[in-house]
């Protein structure tokens, strides 16, 4: 709240040393990519990459249930020696499902910055082109919650209307 304040401050400030208005208006950039034509197939990818990973784990899982089934149906004729292996593989199975987990998980969330990274470039590259056009100074992110001046226009139309497909 106190930057904000501070950041309020220093823009008024601004406009009174240059002698002109600063011209702002915000926009809500998560709405934005919400509605790129992109999007449901950027979400497909992504699911049916989460489907898979899953289905990978759920294998691993149900070795470790087989596993721990037969060690358990054979303990009572295992040597002691014979017990710590089997205890030693199964634990060694569960630590491996941990990590294809934990590794899923930095899969997916690579493979989702590698989708939306070009979508937010080309959405920063619209808002940008907008801006100059509309002769805007700062552009505030609504949907962020870093929104210095509700005042300002909402340019959040005219950036979709620039990702458009052009007709012909």
């Amino acid at each position: 709240m106190i930057l904000r304040a501070c950041v309020f401050v220093l823009l008024t400030s601004a406009v009174g040393m240059s002698g002109h208005a600063q011209k702002c208006g915000h926009i809500d950039k998560q709405q934005i990519l919400l509605q790129m034509p992109e999007r449901p197939s950027v979400e497909a990818r992504l699911r049916a990459k989460a489907q898979e990973l899953e289905q990978r784990i759920a294998a691993m899982e149900a070795e470790l249930t087989a596993q721990i089934s037969r060690a358990q149906d054979s303990v009572a004729h295992m040597t002691e020696t014979e017990k710590a292996m089997v205890q030693r593989d199964l634990e060694d199975l569960a630590q491996r499902i941990e990590s294809a987990r934990t590794q899923a998980g930095a899969d997916l969330d690579k493979m989702q910055e590698e989708l939306v990274s070009p979508l937010l470039a080309r959405i920063d590259a619209a808002i940008a082109e907008v801006a100059a056009a509309e002769g805007y100074d700062y552009v505030f992110d609504a949907g962020s919650g870093v929104l210095l001046h509700a005042g300002g226009t909402d340019l959040t139309p005219l950036v979709k209307a620039k990702l458009e497909p052009k007709t012909p």
